[in-house]
């Protein structure tokens, strides 16, 4: 069964964690962007 066009192995996964404390959008937003440009790298 074919599900999807997609590349030959090997796979990675990027998988980062995080703890809120509802105080800093500003500075979460920014880290969040960061930790995205890294994961494309």
């Amino acid at each position: 069964m074919f599900f999807a066009n997609t590349p030959k192995p090997p796979y990675y996964a990027c998988i980062f964690t995080f703890s809120r404390n509802g105080g800093d959008q500003a500075g979460y937003e920014s880290i969040a962007d960061f930790m995205s440009e890294l994961a494309s790298q």
